[in-house]
């Protein structure tokens, strides 16, 4: 932890910790779920981010039904969403995180979209590395918006403001719902009423 700056600045300290100990990470901001847990999530993201070190999220001014193509050419200057991230253990993973913590100026320590700022920032100055290393997906594909989401969608994420206080509450709420559809909650619980009782109970 960075007492020095917001404490989300502090995830990159996280992830740049865990990538010495595992050769992929994936991370979720504490408002962020899985909605979906009958796919292979690793071969997924794999998938997708063949050839890249660092698989990121466009923001969530992207339309819904924005084309792969269309966000494929904004990739210089595509707003990114960092509440959920997909990274290699690889030296340029490192570097990334790295060159994100140092470079970003001190205004952006509290900034109000705190470390999400700095990346936007080392996008703009480092295009070419960028463009070479990391690959932005429309939000469908890993981080869908509270109010964006669709069924069918891997993660839901409650970002930013939404809800407010109130925000991990439907967290909660929502996670019930989604670990009540998978197959192994629904061995385990024959009806959702079951699951909310179980899943309150013990939080």
């Amino acid at each position: 932890m960075d007492p020095t700056r917001a404490v989300h600045w502090s995830k990159i300290l996280a992830v740049k910790q865990a990538l010495t100990l595992f050769p992929y990470v994936l991370w979720l901001d504490a408002d962020a779920m899985f909605a979906r847990f009958d796919l292979p999530v690793l071969h997924r993201l794999l998938s997708l981010s063949i050839g890249k070190d660092v698989l990121f999220s466009s923001e969530f001014d992207q339309p819904r039904n924005a084309t792969d193509a269309s966000i494929e050419a904004m990739q210089a200057s595509l707003r990114v969403n960092s509440g959920v991230i997909f990274f290699k253990s690889s030296e340029f993973a490192f570097h990334f995180l790295d060159s994100v913590y140092e470079e970003a100026p001190n205004w952006m320590h509290w900034h109000k979209q705190k470390e999400q700022s700095g990346i936007v920032y080392w996008q703009q100055a480092h295009t070419s590395h960028w463009l070479e290393h990391i690959r932005v997906l429309h939000y469908r594909y890993f981080n869908s918006l509270g109010e964006e989401y669709q069924e069918g969608d891997l993660v839901y994420h409650v970002a930013g403001g939404l809800l407010k206080l109130n925000k991990f509450a439907t967290v909660l709420e929502k996670c019930c719902k989604f670990n009540c559809r998978s197959k192994l909650w629904k061995l385990r619980f024959a009806h959702e009423s079951e699951c909310n009782t179980a899943i309150y109970k013990d939080s």
